[in-house]
């Protein structure tokens, strides 16, 4: 029997970004019962610890050590020293900007540049989100292509009957969703939907070094899934213009609903949603002008291009092939 051991703090609590994909992996880990007859699952959770650093950079090493898995996958980016068995580590090329950056303080790019470089060297496999993120990030980190292996990150096609209770929202407002960042142009978005002068919805932390003024914008820092499948069900577009993204899920949860992103006219971005996208600059003239084309187009049907139950088999076919 394998034993697989996989890191979880992010997914403890209010959860985004690598939280969210780590619960969906656990969840169709779960749904499986007949995994449980080739593999054993170990979650690794923070709990009771009182700060990161403590668990990650030293209670989770021993862990590992006490509890012997044969792989272990490591999502949050960095692979701690003193593990010795086979380890799966995500790296992204928005990592490797931002640890080279200015916009992280300073412990965070410390710990990125220390750690993630030493899961770069020493991960027996690199996980990355996409075709082109893995170009990048064999590029950025200098890995070997061999190491890095492509798993996409899935939308549920579990369409849920909406709760009747909750307050209803008209289709006439552009959605956001997702941290906000200077590189994904929250504050470019904000400025092309007050010029246009049509309702922004943005539901998503806000993390640029000087506060976005959310005047006339609708905004919510964190909002339950039933709420947030409503907004996406509701909205006339979705916007999510980044410059750099591994992925990029928000977008194909707004296509699931069959609402039309405008995104960037990146590679990724191309690879990801094809000709079912609206591209654009990521300025405010671009932004008010891909909501103007996205505006005027007629609504996709709903598109499910990825699934977890697929994430989830490829994690499995990776484990074994280990």
């Amino acid at each position: 029997m394998l034993t697989i051991g996989i890191e979880c703090e992010s997914s403890e609590g209010d959860s985004w970004g690598i939280g969210r994909t780590v619960k969906e992996l656990l969840r169709e880990i779960e749904r499986r019962p007949e995994l449980k007859n080739e593999f054993k699952f170990i979650y690794y959770h923070k709990k009771y610890i009182p700060s990161f650093s403590l668990y990650y950079y030293l209670y989770l090493p021993i862990k590992i050590w006490l509890t012997k898995p044969d792989i272990v996958f490591f999502p949050n980016y960095m692979l701690p020293y003193g593990i010795f068995c086979k380890t799966i580590v995500t790296l992204t090329e928005d990592l490797y900007l931002e640890m080279h950056g200015k916009d992280l303080p300073w412990r965070y790019r410390i710990a990125y540049k220390i750690f993630s470089t030493h899961a770069a060297h020493k991960a027996t496999k690199i996980n990355v989100y996409s075709k082109t993120s893995g170009m990048e990030v064999a590029r950025l980190f200098k890995i070997d292509p061999s190491r890095i292996i492509v798993n996409y990150l899935g939308v549920s096609q579990e369409v849920k009957p909406l709760n009747s209770e909750l307050r209803g929202f008209t289709s006439q407002y552009i959605l956001y969703v997702g941290q906000m960042f200077p590189r994904r142009h929250a504050k470019e978005t904000i400025l092309a939907c007050k010029k246009l002068g049509v309702k922004l919805i943005a539901v998503g932390v806000d993390k640029y070094p000087e506060n976005l003024d959310f005047t006339d914008v609708e905004h919510y820092d964190h909002i339950s899934e039933e709420n947030l499948e409503e907004l996406y069900k509701n909205a006339r577009l979705f916007v999510y213009v980044s410059d750099t993204e591994a992925f990029g899920l928000p977008p194909l949860e707004a296509l699931a609903w069959g609402v039309r992103p405008v995104v960037a006219d990146t590679d990724v971005s191309h690879e990801l949603f094809g000709n079912d996208a609206i591209y654009c600059h990521p300025t405010v003239d671009g932004i008010a002008d891909g909501i103007r084309r996205g505006l005027a187009s007629a609504k996709p049907a709903p598109i499910n291009r990825f699934s977890w139950k697929d994430h989830a088999d490829r994690f499995i076919k990776l484990c074994r092939n280990i």
